[in-house]
């Protein structure tokens, strides 16, 4: 249920997803809750059956450090699936890290950590 909560420090509110064969554009929804730390990065991972990754991108195309609490930001991913994949459902999951360490931000339920990272719908590839 929406938003999730970042280790209180950032919300997920939500995303778009638009696929055109292989080409994939993901548009995800954010919202600052404190300070949030530096050298932060989201990561897209597009996962087969094994839940090895076959696509991906980390990027954020702001600096952590620009943003303040109440600020609502999107982030785009633009990624490629790799020719041959075989037909089948492919996860996605998403989520933030600092670098250099990629530290992830947990997800927090009822103070509780609940994973690290986001599924959404899933990629089909016909």
């Amino acid at each position: 249920m929406l938003p999730l909560d970042l280790d209180d420090e950032v919300d997920f509110l939500g995303y778009t997803l638009s696929q055109a064969g292989a080409e994939v554009e993901l548009v995800t929804y954010w919202s600052v809750k404190d300070q949030l730390p530096p050298q932060l990065s989201q990561f897209t991972h597009v996962l087969n059956d094994a839940g090895e990754i076959v696509a991906q991108q980390d990027r954020l195309m702001l600096t952590s450090q620009s943003l303040r609490p109440g600020d609502v930001f999107a982030q785009i991913h633009h990624l490629t699936l790799p020719a041959g994949l075989p037909p089948g459902s492919y996860p996605i999951a998403i989520g933030l890290y600092t670098q250099p360490d990629g530290k992830r931000l947990p997800i927090v339920k009822d103070q509780q950590p609940r994973g690290d990272r986001i599924f959404l719908q899933a990629l089909v590839v016909k």
